[in-house]
């Protein structure tokens, strides 16, 4: 009887045995992918191989390419192949978009197939994700205020962008306050205020523009100018690959000139007399002027004889240059005009016109002088007369008692 029983079980498994193995099996892989590296934002062609490695045909093979991040299927994602014979192979192409925040690296492309269409098998598939360019951009600096004054304090911004498809994190924004040359580090004119001189930032998706601020105090001694501030940049890819870069930013010192004018010396006598006289032109303030340019204008007040231009030219702060004219007033005191035009260190023009107060030399030298002999005598005298004349009221006053 048991004998029976294992002679009917030997013969039931030899006809499951080929039952079992003439069942179509399939296979998927990835044949090739096209660009390589596939690089976010940007679209892969998928080349995918259907393999049937079972002893039957497949009479309804299908295959399906899922949405999964970071890929999409652009188009049909499936195909039905049909019948697939035993040992043979198809190969089925994808139009894929990876996404612009891919991670870089491999990334799992999801596939499913089938070979009647009902019962289904899964399989993950690696594509490299990679950026041939990680790129972080300086798109715009600005001031509050636009132009800082010597010592007056101001913010500057500066904004960045990733311009790249891959995201960037841990992004440090380090401002130089040295200039570095092959021989020399000089200190800039500029410290930091209420922070430091580094500021970070988490995370940049692709194209994302985020920014960072710097508050700093110029120098008193700031000289006007333009300055290049070194900044330094670093920021992580996904892989863990620091990206390290430089920079320059441009910050303006503006201080407004102050030109003075003066009287230095003449040779006018008097009224209605021709002469000399000295204008000084002195540089008060703490900018250097240039292309500086004078005239002495014609008034009802005064004739100008001379030539009434000049050109100055460089005048260096704390200094002075003094122009002579020739000139015939028409009274000891008058008003000069005195025209002016200049540019600072940052080629700002500036045009005034100056009131410089002038005295003949008779009028200075009367004020110089002081009261006449015939006056001192006439007090004298008037003195003298109060005197003798309080004494003999006096003694009038005795001779009477």
């Amino acid at each position: 009887m048991k004998k029976n029983l294992i002679i009917l079980l030997v013969i039931s498994l030899m006809v499951l045995i080929p039952v079992v193995s003439a069942e179509p099996s399939l296979s998927a892989d990835l044949l090739k992918y096209e660009p390589i590296p596939a690089q976010p934002g940007q679209y892969v062609t998928a080349y995918i191989e259907l393999d049937n490695i079972g002893d039957t045909d497949a009479q309804n093979a299908m295959i399906e390419v899922l949405d999964e991040f970071p890929f999409t299927v652009v188009g049909d994602g499936s195909e039905t192949i049909g019948a697939l014979k035993s040992q043979r192979s198809y190969v089925s192409d994808f139009q894929i978009k990876v996404d612009s925040q891919a991670v870089v690296g491999n990334n799992a492309l999801k596939v499913r197939f089938s070979p009647d269409g009902k019962n289904w098998q899964e399989r993950s598939l690696d594509i490299e994700v990679k950026s041939n360019d990680i790129s972080l951009s300086v798109v715009d600096v600005s001031t509050s205020p636009k132009e800082l004054v010597p010592g007056g304090d101001g913010v500057i911004t500066i904004k960045l962008k990733n311009t790249e498809s891959v995201v960037i994190r841990n992004i440090g924004v380090q401002l130089g306050l040295v200039a570095v040359s092959q021989s020399s580090i000089t200190d800039l004119p500029f410290i930091p205020t209420s922070s430091a001189t580094e500021q970070r930032i988490g995370r940049l998706n692709p194209n994302e523009i985020s920014e960072v601020s710097f508050p700093i105090k110029a120098y008193p001694t700031a000289t006007p100018g333009y300055y290049k501030l070194p900044i330094s940049l670093s920021f992580y890819d996904d892989q863990g690959t620091k990206t390290e870069k430089q920079d320059l930013i441009g910050l303006v010192v503006k201080s407004v000139p102050e030109l003075k004018v003066y009287v230095e010396k003449t040779t006018v006598s008097g009224a209605s007399q021709s002469g000399d006289v000295t204008l000084k032109f002195v540089n008060k303030g703490i900018n250097d002027l240039k292309f500086l340019d004078v005239s002495l204008l014609q008034s009802d007040d005064y004739e100008v004889i001379s030539g009434s231009k000049e050109y100055i030219g460089d005048l260096d702060s704390d200094d002075y240059r003094s122009e002579t004219f020739t000139i015939k007033p028409s009274s000891k005191n008058v008003d000069l005009k005195v025209a002016v035009t200049y540019k600072d260190e940052n080629n700002n023009e500036f045009s005034e016109t100056l009131t410089v107060p002038f005295q003949t030399n008779d009028s200075l030298a009367n004020a110089k002088k002081g009261p006449s002999f015939s006056t001192i005598l006439l007090v004298l005298l008037v003195g003298f007369l109060v005197v003798r004349w309080f004494v003999k009221k006096q003694k009038a006053k005795k001779h009477h008692k």
